[in-house]
Formats: structure tokens, C-alpha cells, sequence
């Protein structure tokens, strides 16, 4: 059941809700309009949640003035992170259950502002979630998946690649590693990337098919690439480390 939320005087949200329990990714996709033959910019923001469970998400269409959150345990079972394309197309990362041994690493897509979600990648092992999803042009996209497999000789780490906007996913391997759990990912371009693991961090230049070793400081959780004033970018890794690149 959907629920308000409500920003109270000193600016934190008040909570009348009893599922929400955590939020572990927020999005904002700018809808342009014109207002007196000017363009200005209505500010949708998404936000989702959580680890371990409840799957929640919450959305505010006034730039977070207000707030409608609602449950969506019927659709998976963990929510970790979310792109919005627009007001209404976007993903999510997610788990299909809340018991890691039995969980697949999950991609939820959405057409109408998240009011339904389809399943558009589904991993066919155990003790998988999906994290992070980094889309560097409108189609082309790559999203972490942690494995938690226990047996160290499962050691292959992987990601997905979709290059039709997350209609449809394939898997990449990305190393042959059992102790490097996938965190985070940020690419600069549709072939050069990056993935932060529990140990450290590897890069791509080729779409996701090679990838080498680099330094991102242990568990890089968000990857997050800029550009300054002359366009060059540059870039943060944050985890146990906090880590400053350019490229």
C-alpha cells in the first residue's frame, strides 16, 4: 500500500510507513518544459532500498518536496540500486530472494515510473544479487553481480551488458577470482569502464571483454566519473578508500 512521506521544518523526512527500512540508491531524471519560452526542468527523484531486505522504493515528483513509497516484495526481494532514463523508464538492481542461498542476481525494468517492473535479466546460480548499474549512453549499460557462493571453487566474477537501453542482458566474465566480489562500476564511454571487487579494482577498454587489473582501494562501492570546465574527465572511487583518477 502506497504511503506519503513529507519533508517536517527542519528538513528530515518523516516516515508513516512500517516496511521502509533503508534506502541504498537514489536517481533524479530532469523533465524539461517550456515556461514563458524559457526551458526549465521539473525534477523527478527515485529512490530505492534495501540490503537483506524489504524491497522498497520511494518517489517524489517535486523535486523531494513530497514523497509516495511502496512495497515491492511481489516483484523481488532486495533493491540496491536504480537509473532513471526519464519520469517513467528506468531499472533497477535487485535479488529474486532474500535467502542469499537461494537468491539470483536480478534486473527489474519499469515504462511507467515504476508503478510495474518486468524482469529483463535473471542469473541462473545461487547466493547472486546484482549492485550497481552504470549506463554510459542511453543504450549501452553494465551492471555489477556479487556472488556470495561460499565454495571457493566457484571463482568466476561476472557482469552484464545490455546494449538496447536493459531490454535484454548478456553476461561477461570478469575475472577468474573467488574472493573478488563485484561492487561498484562506472564507465567514462560506451568500451572504457571500470569494476571495484572486495579486493580491488579492474578496467576495461573494450567494451567488457578484457579487463586488467588496476588500484581502487578495497570494496570501490560507487565509481562516479565528471567532466571539468576544458571536458576532460575525471573521476572518484569510494569504498574502505576514497580514490580520485583522471583519465
Amino acid at each position: 500500500m502506497p504511503c506519503l512521506w513529507f519533508h517536517t521544518e527542519n528538513g528530515s523526512l518523516a516516515n508513516l510507513i512500517e516496511f521502509y527500512k533503508g534506502l541504498c540508491a537514489i536517481d533524479v531524471a530532469r523533465e524539461p518544459f517550456i515556461n514563458q519560452g524559457k526551458t526549465e526542468y521539473k525534477v523527478h527523484l527515485f529512490a530505492v532500498g534495501r540490503v537483506g531486505s524489504p524491497a522498497n522504493r520511494m518517489i517524489s515528483h517535486d523535486g523531494g518536496n513530497t514523497w509516495v513509497s511502496s512495497d515491492m516484495n511481489g516483484d523481488c526481494k532486495m533493491l540496491f540500486d536504480i537509473k532513471m532514463f526519464d519520469e517513467n523508464i528506468g531499472l533497477v538492481c535487485a535479488a529474486s530472494d532474500d535467502d542469499l542461498t537461494k537468491s539470483n542476481a536480478l534486473l527489474l525494468r519499469t515504462v511507467d515510473g515504476g508503478k510495474t517492473w518486468k524482469k529483463v535479466y535473471q542469473s541462473n546460480r545461487p547466493y547472486e544479487t546484482t549492485w550497481k548499474v552504470s549506463f554510459p549512453t542511453p543504450n549501452i549499460g553494465y551492471a555489477t553481480i556479487q556472488s556470495y557462493n561460499p565454495d571457493m571453487s566457484v571463482k568466476q566474477q561476472r557482469i552484464v551488458k545490455t546494449t538496447d537501453a536493459g531490454l535484454t542482458w548478456q553476461e561477461l566474465n570478469l575475472v577468474d577470482d573467488a574472493g573478488a566480489r563485484e561492487f561498484g562500476i562506472g564507465f567514462l564511454d560506451e568500451n572504457h569502464g571500470y569494476v571495484g571487487t572486495m579486493k580491488s579494482g579492474y578496467e576495461t577498454r573494450d567494451g567488457g571483454k578484457t579487463w586488467i587489473p588496476v588500484q581502487l582501494g578495497k570494496a570501490c562501492n560507487k565509481i562516479r566519473i565528471y567532466k571539468d570546465s576544458k571536458g576532460n574527465p575525471y573521476g572518484y572511487a569510494i569504498g574502505v578508500d576514497v580514490m580520485k583518477g583522471s583519465f
